[in-house]
């Protein structure tokens, strides 16, 4: 239950970040590492589709009818005006590197690929490459997927062969790498 978790940052997150900020912390945690990690942590994200909720998108929808049809017009004219204007970055697939690098003081560099085993595979190659070449001594990798909502759904069960609704799940992990010089510093 990713709501019993609670996130350091009071900026507006939707689940897919703070699903990426719980794990983030937990494997810090276990890590032995405290929440300032500065500009030699690199953070490595295999961010989710991107993720939107059925009654926003509903919202949109009929604040865009113009006698039950949908209005380009008036979509541009006033549903974008009036919906909330910070409900776009909920769904960012950037925003989980946002949120971690806020919570933890995370000033090095980051790579966002999308979802997928090869993405989530070259995130892992790209983090220990780093550490290699001694840009940093430390690597946050993290997979993060909010794939239970409308828009993703929606998605996985247009793709030929559909993904079948029970083999979806809301999922995020963290990987922490280190050097082995900054791990025996600790």
């Amino acid at each position: 239950d990713w709501s019993s978790d609670v996130c350091s940052s009071d900026l507006f997150m939707g689940l897919q970040d703070e699903m990426a900020v719980v794990v983030a912390g937990r494997a810090l945690q276990q890590a032995g590492l405290s929440a300032d990690l500065g500009a030699d942590t690199g953070l490595y994200l295999c961010s989710g589709y991107i993720p939107f909720e059925e009654a926003d998108l509903q919202q949109i929808l009929r604040w865009s009818l113009d006698d039950g049809r949908f209005s380009m017009a008036r979509f541009a004219a006033e549903a974008v005006q009036r919906a909330h204007p910070l409900l776009t970055f909920r769904c960012l697939p950037n925003m989980p590197a946002f949120h971690i690098s806020v919570n933890f003081a995370l000033q090095g560099p980051y790579v966002v690929t999308y979802p997928g085993a090869g993405q989530l595979y070259q995130a892992l190659e790209l983090a220990a490459a780093a550490l290699l070449e001694g840009r940093i001594s430390r690597a946050l990798v993290v997979g993060v997927a909010h794939q239970q909502n409308f828009l993703v759904r929606h998605h996985l069960a247009r793709l030929e062969p559909p993904v079948p609704p029970e083999q979806v799940r809301d999922a995020a992990g963290c990987l922490v790498l280190e050097t082995e010089t900054a791990a025996s510093a600790r």
